[in-house]
């Protein structure tokens, strides 16, 4: 019960601040991805509300704040993290409490070109 009663409040106040990850996100990371607990203790969650397929949801981005130069120091939205792609590990939704996650960490050995051509 006080699991659901801070899922509400992370839910009601998770708009554009960036939060620690939520209970349930995290026992996704941990079961489904395999994540060590001390590293997704150290993530951070952006979210905002949105809709996929015709239901609303609320669509998060999970992130390594390690990984981000604000200069201006001001607080990051959701949508600012479209500028920070290398950050950004994992994307995708929650809808009535289940949680659905796609990986966009980059696969080991694989290192980004950042001068094409």
């Amino acid at each position: 019960m006080l699991e659901k009663i801070g899922q509400l409040k992370w839910r009601l106040s998770s708009s554009s601040r960036n939060q620690q990850v939520p209970p349930t996100v995290v026992k996704t990371l941990i079961s489904q991805f395999r994540m060590d607990s001390n590293i997704v203790s150290s993530l951070r969650c952006l979210a905002k509300r949105g809709s996929y397929a015709g239901d609303r949801v609320t669509q998060i981005r999970i992130f390594d704040p390690g990984l981000i130069v604000n200069r201006k120091g001001d607080a990051l939205k959701y949508d600012d993290l479209t500028n920070y792609k290398v950050a950004v590990l994992f994307e995708g939704n929650i809808k009535d409490d289940q949680v659905y996650l796609s990986d966009r960490r980059t696969p080991k050995g694989v290192v980004e070109n950042k001068n094409p051509g």
